[in-house]
C-alpha cells in the first residue's frame, strides 16, 4: 500500500478491553494501532465499502440463506395445481 502524507489528527473513543484486544491482532500483524486504523481507513476510502458486513447485512444475507432453504425445500417437494390449491385452503 503507497504510504500517504499523514495531515490530519483524529482522536476518538472507544472501549479499553476491545482496544486491548486490537492491539494483540495488530502486534501480530507487526502493525501499531495508528497503523493498523490508516489501513482500514485507506481501504475503505479506495473500495467505496467496509471491508467486513455490517450488523443489518449480516442479518440480511442470514434471512436470504433461510428463504433459499426454503424455497430449495418447496421446489423437491410435491406441486400441486392451483385449483388443488384453492380447494385445500376453501
Amino acid at each position: 500500500m503507497t504510504a500517504l502524507q499523514k495531515d490530519k489528527q483524529v482522536n476518538f473513543k472507544t472501549n479499553g478491553a476491545v482496544w486491548l484486544e486490537a492491539q494483540k491482532v495488530f502486534a501480530e500483524k507487526e502493525m501499531d494501532g495508528t497503523s493498523a486504523l490508516n489501513y482500514f481507513l485507506q481501504f475503505v476510502a479506495t473500495n467505496k465499502k467496509l471491508p467486513f458486513l455490517t450488523d443489518e447485512e449480516q442479518e440480511r444475507e442470514i434471512l436470504v440463506a433461510k428463504l433459499q432453504e426454503r424455497v430449495k425445500k418447496n421446489m423437491e417437494s410435491e406441486t400441486i395445481s392451483f385449483e388443488e390449491l384453492e380447494k385445500r385452503l376453501g
